[in-house]
């Protein structure tokens, strides 16, 4: 509940068309101040038109206080107090007008189910919100519940309200001894009732709605005295540890490979440019000739400055894939006229718990050094930081008396910690090594530093519950459950025991390891990441017990850290069980402005227009976009211009940020650019998204030359239809496993992408840097994936035939599609499966290390789990050199033998046998048997190897079977989710 403050008292009084005659002067107020015990007022005597006096009396504090302060009439501050009542009944009848409100119908219609509200004495009379307006509801004043929220210090403004009320007319002493419509009686809480329902009917929290529609309509602001709302900036988020300015030049050094120009950009840190606790930067020209000042609010904002200098004032940029910086080693592209850039929100976020495996899992620290500039320089501030907490826990279990073997039996293998983490997976790929903890923790000691260094705030796990599958055996006393068995892994290694939140042992066990992590990482940050329930159902659907889970994995934190704040993802969410009332209460126990929702599928499927806006918590949108690291080419420019504005106008200043939750990088850079930017930006319409798509252009090929309009409108093309409203990419058939009637939608006109093909292939004749030729890569093999989709349907209708010789020539045209592909993706060290595979080869140190970190490697990025987890298979598909070749093709050559002789010998095809051969014929030995070592270096000249397949293939592009589809596909949930 938020309260309202007054500038200004404004007391209007009726005066006469002529002169106001006899002012009142201060010595004659004042003794009727001093007799009412009144510290001073402001007096302001209105006409319609103008003010014709106003005045400050006395000061705002009692004669006890020292120093006092006088009253000034255009800024002192005063709580609003009843006069709320008056805004109260203005908007609910606004919400009469519009129809969404009946002065007459009973309360409990506008209410959530889980908030019957009924008079104690007399539950069959209806309440309306006419009684509440009139204050003849027969609620009376309970001033010993009233009087524990105005207490110094209290947490009353950030309380929902709606928790609020039902708390304070759950007790029978907070109503009269009479039926609602028979007595006036003055009622502050059937007034913030009303409030409420203004709320629910509005959708839309009630300060928002008065300051949005009754305020601003009549132009009253901050600037002309008229009030101030209490907005999030009440809410005292803890701030990043203060950066160095040293540390910003290092990373400029660092972008710059060391550069004499890196020395010409002079950083300034000032806390205070921030606004309201949101970042501002500001670039000018330096003091020295060819020198730029960069001043921020924060180290990260600096990092910001940079990357903005470099992709707006000098047409340059920095990607996963590389970056194409064009800076004079002496003297720096002076700007016009200085530039300031406020942030629209607090936060930037990054990554979601899938990243740090399906991308981050073997990174050395030179890796992360170069991700963390990257996020600095896009603006996050706001990261996970689970690298190396195995070590902690794996300290702590065996302090509780955990052998070993057990742990060992727990933890997966590092390329499947993130499911370790979230409590869906145990031993699947283990166990960890000695060496492995170590390095990993000594790698997140590294990690921590850089990001604080920097101003990045890292966000440390918090406990969970879960633990080793035989703590129900060591604490019988303590109350367990057991995750749900998750896509079909069994319960060997899925079904992990969790201790309930509820239980007293939970806060023990939970403290341990979070001192124990805050401790061993020299961090108190302040913001940790904890969930439950991802994937899974919780044991119990009580809505009081939902509500007490959460009391008690807050109750960790804050115990721990008092300053905890609670970042927890919106995802579990998606899953049917979890009802409005289910999701109400989940939420109702963690104080507002103590927890942090990342809604991390909003460019898709956003949760804060589900659960209104989380019930009065704050939230980040998000743009997820990819699955499993997977690298085809979609996105959707227009969702993600318009859907944080859409968050904000429909959430107000409870969406504080926008984020970046890919489960894989390396992939669609253009969407990740355009996403962040959102962090700053205004929406763009169609003329402005041209001129930036052109902008993106520019600053990823400027070089020597001119850009030749051929990659312009190529990108034109690209960014109106691969890249334009494709939200939900299907996956693609050739990275599928082989079976019989394969579908693939496509959602964009294909021919667009065909002629930016042809038109990029042109371009080529021109260009030859290096980000040009990974797009030109990238884009081919999109090319001949969906010549794949279009040859593999000439496939099917040549069997449904029983076409021997058309099945055979079909086939072949396949086998040479994906030859063509590993080909042109060999030639490109972005595309190699050797740089997986040798990034987990640096932990080895024997012969038996090489097999598990192979084998973990390759199962990721093939069946992913075993040979039952269907669901699972090819979900972290990529187009990489090596596993087209090794994995992909091999699978399609088993199926092509078993239709072929299908065909032969006249019967059809064994399901259960054609899957039996392609596991043990071809996916098993790629992630269990092949020892082959798989290049880091390329092959070939990229642009030679696109021209020749550009010649081979384009006449065939305008012979295409495949229809663009209309209708979106529904997202699998069941994919994710094991309802059972």
């Amino acid at each position: 509940m938020q309260i309202f403050w007054l500038f200004i008292i404004i007391t209007l009084i009726k005066a006469e068309d002529h002169q106001f005659k006899c002012p009142p002067t201060k010595p004659s107020i004042q003794p009727l101040l001093d007799d009412a015990y009144i510290p001073g007022a402001a007096i302001m005597v209105v006409k319609p038109n103008e003010v014709i006096y106003e005045e400050g009396i006395g000061c705002h504090s009692p004669p006890i206080s020292e120093p006092r302060q006088t009253i000034d009439p255009l800024t002192s501050i005063f709580v609003l107090g009843s006069i709320s009542k008056t805004f109260i009944v203005v908007a609910a009848m606004q919400m009469v007008e519009l129809n969404r409100l009946n002065l007459d119908t009973d309360i409990n219609e506008y209410l959530p189910s889980l908030m019957k509200i009924v008079h104690p004495q007399y539950p069959n009379i209806s309440i309306t919100t006419r009684h509440l307006l009139t204050h003849t509801s027969g609620i009376g004043t309970n001033f010993e519940e009233e009087l524990t929220h105005y207490l110094p210090g209290d947490s009353f403004t950030q309380t929902n309200l709606g928790n609020v009320i039902q708390k304070y007319l759950s007790n029978e002493k907070s109503w009269l001894p009479i039926p609602p419509g028979n007595k006036t009686f003055y009622s502050n809480m059937g007034a913030c009732l009303a409030a409420f329902i203004v709320e629910r009917v509005a959708g839309v929290s009630f300060e928002h709605y008065v300051q949005d529609k009754i305020l601003k309509p009549l132009d009253i602001d901050e600037k002309k005295g008229g009030y101030r709302l209490k907005s999030n900036g009440g809410i005292q988020w803890p701030k990043p540890i203060v950066s160095s300015s040293k540390a910003i030049s290092d990373l400029i050094s660092r972008v710059l490979d060391d550069a004499p120009a890196a020395n010409l950009f002079h950083v300034s840190i000032k806390a205070n440019l921030a606004i309201n606790g949101k970042d501002v930067f500001e670039l000018s020209n330096g003091s020295t000739s060819g020198s730029i000042l960069i001043s921020a609010s924060t180290g990260v904002a600096a990092a910001w400055a940079f990357n903005y200098y470099l992709k707006y004032i000098v047409n340059s940029s920095v990607y996963w894939s590389g970056k194409n910086i064009r800076i004079s080693n002496s003297t720096l592209f002076p700007i016009a006229k200085p530039i300031r850039i406020i942030a629209n929100d607090l936060y930037r976020w990054y990554g979601n718990p899938c990243t740090f495996s399906y991308s981050a899992a073997f990174w050395n620290f030179s890796r992360w050094e170069k991700e963390i500039d990257w996020m600095a320089m896009n603006g996050i501030n706001l990261v996970y930081a689970t690298t190396g907490i195995e070590y902690i826990y794996n300290k702590v279990f065996l302090q509780m008396g955990f052998p070993q073997s057990e742990l060992d039996d727990y933890f997966t293998g590092p390329a499947f910690l993130a499911w370790s983490r979230m409590g869906n997976l145990q031993k699947h790929g283990g166990p960890l090594s000695n060496n492995w903890h170590q390095s990993q923790f000594q790698l997140a000691k590294q990690i921590i530093q850089r990001m604080t260094d920097i101003g990045i705030i890292p966000v440390l796990p918090a406990f969970t519950g879960f633990m080793p599958r035989t703590a129900p055996l060591r604490f019988p006393s303590a109350i367990f459950h057991y995750s749900s068995d998750w896509v079909g892994f069994g319960c060997n290694e899925s079904c992990l025991s969790y201790l309930d939140p509820t239980d007293p042992f939970f806060q023990k066990v939970g403290i341990e390891l979070l001192n124990e992590t805050i401790n061993m990482l020299n961090l108190t940050s302040h913001y940790y990441s904890c969930d439950l329930f991802n994937e899974m159902t919780p044991p119990i659907s009580d809505l009081e017990y939902l509500a007490d889970v959460n009391a008690g994995i807050f109750q960790v934190m804050q115990t721990v850290d008092p300053n905890a704040v609670w970042i927890m993802q919106a995802w579990l969410f998606l899953s049917s069980f979890w009802t409005l009332d289910r999701v109400r209460s989940y939420l109702s126990k963690v104080p507002i402005g103590r927890l942090i929702l990342l809604d991390l599928y909003s460019e898709a499927l956003p949760q804060y227009l589900l659960f209104e806006s989380f019930y009065g918590h704050y939230y980040i949108w998000n743009m997820l976009h990819d699955f499993g690291g997977n690298n085809f080419l979609f996105g959707s420019l227009i969702s993600i211009t318009n859907g944080p504005q859409s968050a904000r106008n429909f959430s107000g200043d409870h969406m504080i940020g926008v984020g970046i939750t890919m489960e894989g990088i390396n992939q669609n850079e253009i969407m990740y650019e355009f996403a962040l930017e959102q962090s700053w930006r205004s929406p763009l319409n169609n003329i402005e998204l041209n001129d930036w798509l052109i902008g993106f252009v520019i600053r990823r090929y400027t070089g020597d030359h001119s850009i030749p309009n051929s990659a312009l409108s190529a990108w034109k093309l690209l960014g109106n239809s691969v890249y334009l409203r494709n939200v939900h990419a299907d996956r693609p058939i050739i990275l599928s496993r082989p079976r019989l009637n394969i579908e693939q939608n496509i959602y964009f006109d294909i021919q667009c992408l065909f002629l930016a093909w042809e038109l990029l292939v042109n371009a080529s004749n021109e260009l030859n840097s290096d980000l040009f030729r990974y797009d030109l890569v990238d884009i081919t093999k999109e090319i001949l994936q969906y010549k794949f989709v279009n040859v593999y349907i000439q496939f099917m209708s040549a069997y449904n035939q029983s076409d021997l010789y058309g099945v055979s020539t079909q086939a072949a045209i396949l086998v040479d599609i994906l030859t063509d592909i590993e080909l042109v993706l060999a030639s490109d060290r972005r595309f190699l499966l050797g740089n997986w595979i040798q990034d987990a080869l640096q932990f080895a140190q024997n012969e038996e290390n090489i097999h598990f970190y192979n084998f973990n490697a390759k199962l990721q990025v093939s069946i992913w789990g075993n040979n039952y987890t269907l669901q699972l298979y090819d979900y972290a598909n990529k187009f990489w050199s090596g596993l087209i070749e090794n994995y992909y093709a091999q699978r399609w050559n088993v199926f092509f033998d078993v239709v072929i002789k299908s065909l032969i010998e006249g019967h059809p095809i064994d399901s259960n046998l054609l899957n039996k051969r392609l596991f043990l014929e071809a996916e098993l030995p790629f992630f269990m048997l092949d020892i082959k070592k798989y290049p880091t270096n390329t092959q070939g000249d990229s642009i030679m190897i696109v021209r020749q397949l550009f010649n081979k293939y384009h006449s065939s592009l305008n012979d295409f079977f495949l229809k663009v589809k209309t209708t979106r596909k529904i997202f699998p949930l069941k994919y994710y989710f094991d309802e059972t």
